[in-house]
């Protein structure tokens, strides 16, 4: 009777081991599976921050350019300044050559001078 029961004791035993092994095979395939969707989420996210990265890089450009063309129009805009004066002092002589009837001056000359968008003075 005592191998009886011995050998009893050893099944139980090796039920109660081969229960707990299925149930660490079941818990080690859950938690491969989460591993395996938390790396596609990270590969996702991955490639989420490169694309935004060269979005900002082309915005930040395009932003540049747009920078740069202001201020090539700004520098633009002193040396027409400097020129509209002239264009000014050329339009007054213009305006007394028109009242004297001379119409070989050009009336368009003050409408293409440039004003600074950024200015809160008056056109003149």
């Amino acid at each position: 009777m005592n191998e009886d029961s011995e050998l009893s004791r050893l099944e139980r035993f090796v039920e109660k081991l081969l229960v707990k092994y299925d149930e660490l095979r079941a818990e080690k395939a859950q938690l491969l599976n989460t591993l395996a969707e938390r790396d596609s989420l990270i590969e996702d996210l991955e490639i989420n921050i490169l694309t935004h990265d060269s979005e900002r890089m082309v915005i930040s450009e395009r932003v540049n350019k747009i920078v740069d063309q202001i201020e090539e129009w700004e520098m633009g805009l002193e040396e027409d300044t400097a020129e509209g004066e002239e264009k000014t002092e050329e339009a007054a002589e213009s305006e007394a050559a028109e009242e004297s009837g001379d119409d070989n001056v050009d009336k368009d000359d003050e409408s293409r001078v440039q004003h600074n968008l950024f200015s809160v003075e008056e056109s003149r």
